[in-house]
């Protein structure tokens, strides 16, 4: 028995969405399904590749999303790391997990997948969290598909580059559903 003072520990996993047990997707999308994203409701999204977990014992208390998908900026094919899905559970917030799950999310990216450009879809209101961890903000237009046509999306978009290159400039098409 662990004492109240005792946390369980923490660990941090990255995993196939493929690998992903019934149960575990069905928490996570029910703790999305929560949460405030700010986002229009009317957007389609897509679904991530990997799933970086942040585990407190059994359970589970923080997620960020991960997608590999060539991009295009300024017409030109980019490889990117879509990051998607950062959250912390409302009871573990200031606790670390959401930096937790992005940090393992662009080492995972960057490191085993070799992808050189990470980009992020969010809310003005967290833009302070992400440029802590090195993101920078795009000034640039971001569209991408939807059931209905090409969409621009109307918040903020920020990237981060995992070799120390500067993410390009100009338009930016997911060519896709957004993560």
């Amino acid at each position: 028995m662990t004492s109240p003072d005792e946390q369980p520990a923490i660990r941090v996993e990255v995993r196939a969405a493929a690998d992903l047990t019934v149960a575990e997707l069905a928490h996570i999308h029910e703790v999305e399904e929560r949460l405030e994203w700010g986002a229009p409701p009317d957007v389609q999204w897509g679904h991530p590749q990997w799933h970086v977990l942040v585990w407190q014992g059994d359970t589970l208390v923080g997620h960020a999303g991960l997608v590999r998908r060539t991009i295009t900026v300024d017409g030109q094919s980019v490889e990117a790391g879509g990051l998607s899905g950062v959250w912390s559970l409302e009871s573990e917030r200031g606790q670390g997990h959401a930096k937790r799950a992005v940090v393992m999310a662009v080492a995972y990216a960057c490191r085993d997948l070799a992808i050189a450009n990470m980009l992020l879809l969010c809310r003005e209101h967290v833009a302070a969290f992400y440029q802590r961890l090195g993101w920078e903000r795009v000034e640039a237009p971001v569209t991408f598909d939807q059931p209905a046509g090409l969409y621009r999306w109307p918040a903020l978009a920020m990237t981060l580059s995992c070799d120390g290159t500067q993410f390009p400039a100009g338009a930016i098409d997911l060519c896709g559903l957004p993560w």
